[in-house]
């Protein structure tokens, strides 16, 4: 019995490794995972109330908001969400301005034209050209009703009545203006994939300690049953090969919860932030000191 006690107890060094480390890749995940968490709900919170300084008219702070996510995350799409801003509250030449350093962010970074930002520029020209006559018929309206006389069009060009500028969509001299659909993105596959994977892990875990407790009780009642070095056999010499059985299910399943464990961990910090909304995706190259990867990215 005291061999089997030893035996037991070396059993019980060869187990306990792959159970302390799962414990500490536990811990790690916790940790990791709060950190990860913490840190998409700060951007979260920034982009939400970008858009909502954006559509509510205090385009200044949009503008700074989307500047700070974009130093947080490198992440050129917040660049184009600035010209959106922009546009939505009629600062077309702004919003072009930043539609084009968007576009050569992708240049620099080795990407093609994003062909969504060129219609964007695009209706920004037309409605900055059409703003610019307004404006001129204004100041020519003002001369005229000071001279007491009627003034006729400017350019060529009809005010159109009752005609939004800018707001999400309207139509403006028979063109389409920008459209702010919104609603959550879904989480992304790799996130999905990641929390499957820590799940397993659990998994994992749970039945390498199951296994462990099984494979104790299975050697503890060899020893009883009279099971040594030199003689084991009979009904002792089963309870010996059950515990045997269950320890490498104990250490083989400890082994792979650790793998999965730090497969998940991977999978879910670098998964692209999917809490940004908008009307469209885009796949952009994102490039800086020490980074170089190719993101999937919302737009408002």
């Amino acid at each position: 019995m005291k061999v089997a006690s030893r035996r037991w107890r070396h059993q019980l060094r060869n187990t306990f490794c792959p159970l302390a480390g799962f414990s500490v890749a536990c811990l790690v995940t916790v940790f990791a995972t709060s950190f990860a968490q913490a840190s998409d709900s700060d951007l979260a919170a920034k982009k939400r109330a970008a858009k909502t300084a954006c559509l509510s008219g205090d385009y200044s702070r949009g503008v700074a908001l989307l500047a700070e996510v974009y130093v947080d995350t490198n992440n050129p799409i917040h660049i184009f969400n600035q010209g959106r801003c922009f546009q939505q509250n009629g600062r077309y030449e702004d919003a072009v301005l930043r539609f084009r350093e968007y576009q050569r962010k992708n240049a620099d970074a080795g990407g093609a034209p994003d062909p969504e930002a060129e219609k964007q520029i695009a209706d920004c020209l037309s409605l900055l050209e059409i703003q610019k006559a307004r404006e001129a018929e204004s100041r020519a309206a003002d001369t005229g009703a000071a001279g007491g006389g009627a003034v006729p069009p400017v350019g060529g060009v009809q005010p159109v009545v009752g005609a939004a500028t800018g707001t999400a969509g309207t139509s403006l001299a028979g063109g389409t203006g920008p459209t702010v659909p919104a609603g959550p993105a879904p989480m992304s596959i790799q996130k999905k994939l990641g929390w499957l994977s820590i799940g397993l892990a659990v998994a994992g875990g749970v039945t390498s300690m199951i296994t462990y407790f099984i494979g104790r009780s299975a050697l503890d009642k060899a020893g009883e049953l009279g099971c040594t070095d030199t003689h084991c056999v009979g009904e002792a010499r089963s309870e010996y090969n059950r515990a045997q059985t269950a320890v490498t299910v104990s250490n083989a399943t400890g082994i792979a919860s650790g793998v999965f464990l730090v497969g998940g961990i991977v999978l879910i910090l670098t998964a692209p932030s999917t809490s940004a909304t908008g009307h469209g995706v885009a796949l952009v190259p994102v490039m800086g000191p020490g980074l170089a990867q190719i993101a999937l990215t919302g737009r408002f």
